[in-house]
Formats: structure tokens, C-alpha cells, sequence
């Protein structure tokens, strides 16, 4: 093949490979905007069911909706419940969000001088602590709810062990050697509350986030 025969082989070649790229481009931005249409319905849908005027079917749909294994449907139904003025659905939040189980941390302050041993609790839960002396300890739970021990179990455990239990409106430590803790929910999508090593020494505030 010649020079000449060469160089409109290139053209050809080279327009048919633009003329194609530019028709998958066009398919690819009709298929975004019919996916962005089709998730914007969905969306609107779940705000439907998490605004019916049936309190139950509220609660219902939230219990499912994080259940769902949709990361944005299961946001909505966090913030829909967390932030209610309805005193059941946010308490119900709070239980649905630990049924449908997941990744969890539990948020210390920094203690005082004459505070529990915090720091030696995080630590053994395979924790951190800052420069500022404040603790975060993750934990998973498997989603199961124990009823005969009444709580929540960790995940990935080699026995049923207890991470959390329910009583009344408060979330206590379950099974934490020795720490004990109660928390209650707050303004912020937090359960707010403290932390106390073997009863002895002065508590330290904590919380469990329940948005991120």
C-alpha cells in the first residue's frame, strides 16, 4: 500500500471511529437520562410512603426501606425516622436501624482525671484514640435480634454475644467487659449518653451515630 493509500485509509478509518463514538455517546446520555427519570420516580416513591398518613405503614415502610440493601433508600429512611416528630416513629427508627445491622462505631469523650479508664476500654475493643484523648470503637452487628437475651448480637462472633439492649427508650452496652452504658436519642441522629469502666470513676459522655 502507497503513502497516498495509506493516508485515506487513516481518514476513513479515523472518521468512522469519531462518527461511532459520538452515536455511543448519544445512546449513552439517552440511557442517563431514562436511568435518572426511573430513579427520580423511586425516589419520590419512597417520600410517598414514608409521608402516608398511616402511622403503621410509616413505620412499616421505614422498617423495610433499610432493610432494602438500597444505600440512598435506606438514608431516607434514617433521616425520615431519626428526625420525626413522631415520638413512636423515631424510636422505631431506632430499633429498624439496628435490626437491619451493619457497621457501627461507638464515639467516646476524652476523660477526666478522675473518669473511668476509657482509654483502656477502647483499646481492648481494638479502638482508637486521638491526640485529644477521644475514643471511637467500631462494631458490627449481624442484624439478628436476640429475644430471650433481649438485644442486639455482633456479627462474625463465635457465640451469640450481646452488643446492645433495649429497655424502654434507652439503648444500653450489652456484653462489653465490664463497660457499662446507656444512651438515649438525640437532635443529631445520635444515640447520646455515657460510658462507665467497672463502676468506678466518673462517666464519660459517648454517642453511637446512626446517619453515616
Amino acid at each position: 500500500m502507497n503513502a497516498v493509500s495509506t493516508t485515506f485509509a487513516c481518514v476513513g478509518a479515523c472518521a468512522m471511529y469519531v462518527l461511532t463514538m459520538g452515536v455511543h455517546a448519544q445512546v449513552s446520555l439517552d440511557d442517563i437520562e431514562a436511568s435518572i427519570g426511573g430513579r427520580v420516580g423511586e425516589l419520590e416513591r419512597v417520600e410517598q410512603m414514608l409521608s402516608h398518613p398511616e402511622p403503621n405503614r410509616r413505620i412499616a415502610a421505614m422498617e423495610l426501606l433499610l432493610k432494602s440493601g438500597d444505600p440512598e433508600f435506606a438514608r431516607k429512611a434514617r433521616e425520615f425516622g431519626l428526625f420525626s416528630d413522631d415520638h413512636q416513629l423515631r424510636q422505631a427508627a431506632v430499633r429498624a436501624i439496628f435490626d437491619a445491622g451493619g457497621a457501627f462505631r461507638l464515639e467516646t469523650d476524652a476523660p477526666s482525671d478522675d473518669s473511668t479508664k476509657v482509654v483502656s476500654v477502647v483499646q481492648s475493643f481494638g479502638g482508637a484514640v486521638d491526640s485529644e484523648g477521644k475514643g471511637s470503637i467500631p462494631f458490627i452487628l449481624s442484624g439478628e435480634f436476640d429475644s430471650k437475651e433481649v438485644c442486639w448480637l455482633r456479627a462474625a462472633a463465635r457465640t451469640k454475644q450481646c452488643a446492645l439492649r433495649p429497655t424502654g427508650d434507652s439503648i444500653h452496652l450489652a456484653d462489653w467487659n465490664y463497660t457499662t452504658g446507656e444512651f438515649k436519642l438525640d437532635d443529631e441522629g445520635s444515640l447520646r449518653g455515657f460510658l462507665l469502666y467497672r463502676g468506678s470513676g466518673q462517666p464519660v459522655g459517648a454517642r453511637i451515630p446512626l446517619l453515616d
